[in-house]
């Protein structure tokens, strides 16, 4: 009897259907934390249509079914490439037909552009179950992705519907940050990637629904290892990317790092429903951007905050350059992606952060609690993450506090702020704040002085004088986007010409969210 588990993420729209349960309820597991998730009966529309739209994903063990792909694609010009780090094999039919398969895991796959459909066939239930939970991820990544969403290389934590969002390369601490500000009571929404879609609201966030990979130390230093341990020894099943060394490691009581040949760590792999049944976290369905941070793992180090955040870069978006582990081998993903530089400019508006975080899980903590607060404050707090200063009306570019020093326009006017340089703690943010770093160029006389736009940020500039024009490229291209995320030409929206024709950004900050709470669908 057929089954089936419809999954909804914004507009996007895909079901699952087997005639083995444990496949569509492997789905509902994998989904039902993060997006909307549905058991359904078959069949559930008029005229016999299992499916309401959308893509349709049929997945089951049928070894006929799976000889028959395996001799199309054996017999016709095929592509390898490296797919959920497993070899596959591509051909590409005319009538536009993809067929593929993955020898060592016998499963095989025949997709159907003209009608949206994927079929997933093998010889275990296992691997069909995952195979067919990955596909239904990458279906709905396709249609976000044509409904302007883009992707981010990113965790994510939310509090009252605001999210912070870290970034940073791999070891850079990112699930770190994450795994601990969830320990404090923040909501996860995502552990490496998640969906963002610039919005007249602000910056909408969706998560990415995947397994997460928690190292031993991580989890001995928060105290969650032997919880952990105790579910495994109890019969608990963690996800089947986990490698047997882990689970092994599990059983005898080692924490002691484990490493591949690649020289990667072998980390413990959680489904998502088990972030929170044996982590004890709560996940959050989607926010609205607040804030960025940008850690750094020091083993030795003192836990602090350290100036000069670093700008986004080409490698903080996934893009069809960028992604690395799920390539579109059947171009499910639109043939030409959305630019990212609005996207880019909206997220260089936000508060950012930089912190080195150790291995002491406690000082640590308390160092993100604090950081976080400041970014994202409770309902309670009168001013939203900082994009206000105390006396409660914006900054523009011109404008002193009153009683702040000419050449200090960066400290705080209370000595006795927590953190003098964050935002809500008593000092104001220039028009420099709002800028990434590697578009702020050196120059002038003074090597102090900077540049944005061929404008001067310089002490004169800021007492309302007008700087000559400093012809450069960048008037004409000016973008907070990396490099490989620019647009050519043109003027994009919230730029206005000012002073003999220089392009200027106009920092605005996000319109503050509803305090009735998160945002809703």
């Amino acid at each position: 009897m057929l089954s089936a588990t419809r999954i909804h993420a914004d507009e996007a729209t895909v079901t699952v259907v087997s005639d083995t349960k444990d496949i569509t309820d492997w789905a509902l597991r994998y989904f039902g934390g993060w997006w909307n998730a549905t058991a359904e009966a078959a069949p559930v529309a008029p005229g016999g249509s299992i499916a309401e739209g959308g893509a349709l994903l049929l997945a089951d063990v049928d070894m006929d079914r799976l000889a028959d792909i395996e001799t199309l694609v054996g017999d016709y010009e095929h592509d390898e490439v490296d797919y959920a780090n497993a070899r596959t094999l591509v051909a590409r039919h005319e009538g536009g037909a993809i067929y593929a398969i993955q020898p060592a895991e016998r499963l095989a796959y025949h997709y159907d552009p003209a009608t949206s459909r994927l079929v997933i066939v093998g010889a275990h239930t296992e691997p069909v179950a995952v195979a067919a939970s990955r596909l239904a991820r990458e279906l709905i990544r396709g249609q976000l992705l044509r409904a302007g969403f883009h992707i981010l290389h990113a965790s994510c934590v939310v509090r009252d519907g605001r999210a912070l969002l870290t970034f940073g390369h791999k070891g850079a601490g990112k699930t770190t940050t994450a795994l601990l500000l969830a320990r404090e009571g923040y909501e996860l929404l995502a552990n490496d990637r998640l969906f963002v879609r610039p919005e007249d609201e602000g910056l909408r966030i969706l998560p990415w629904p995947s397994a997460a990979a928690i190292g031993f130390g991580l989890l001995e230093s928060t105290g969650l290892y032997e919880p952990l341990r105790a579910r495994v020894l109890d019969g608990e099943q963690m996800h089947p990317t986990q490698d047997q060394r882990v689970t092994d490691a599990l059983h005898a009581g080692s924490t002691k790092p484990i490493w591949n040949a690649k020289g990667r760590e072998l980390k413990p792999q959680f489904f998502p429903d088990q972030l929170s049944s044996i982590l004890g976290m709560t996940l959050a369905p989607q926010a609205r951007a607040t804030a960025l941070l940008f850690p750094r793992v020091a083993k030795d180090a003192e836990p602090q905050l350290v100036p000069a955040p670093r700008a986004l870069e080409e490698e903080d978006f996934f893009t069809s350059k960028t992604e690395d582990r799920y390539p579109d081998i059947f171009r499910l993903a639109p043939d030409k992606e959305a630019p990212a530089t609005d996207l880019a400019d909206q997220l260089a508006l936000l508060p950012r952060r930089a912190l080195v975080l150790t291995h002491d899980s406690r000082a640590s903590t308390e160092l993100l609690a604090k950081t976080a607060e400041a970014c994202c404050p409770s309902k309670s707090a009168p001013e939203l993450a900082g994009l206000l200063p105390s006396k409660g009306r914006p900054v523009h570019r011109g404008t002193r506090p009153k009683g702040t020093a000419r050449d200090d326009r960066t400290r705080s006017t209370d000595d006795n702020a927590p953190y003098p340089h964050l935002p809500g703690a008593g000092g104001y943010r220039p028009l420099s704040a709002h800028v990434p770093d590697a578009l702020l160029r050196q120059g002038g006389s003074d090597p102090g002085t900077r540049h944005y736009g061929g404008r001067g940020l310089e002490a004169g500039h800021q007492r309302g004088r007008r700087p000559r024009r400093q012809e450069d490229p960048a008037d004409r291209r000016g973008s907070h986007a990396p490099p490989g995320l620019r647009r050519d030409r043109g003027t994009r929206p919230g730029r206005r010409a000012q002073g003999r024709g220089v392009l200027q950004p106009v920092p605005r900050p996000p319109r503050p969210l509803d305090a009735s709470g998160p945002v809703s669908p």
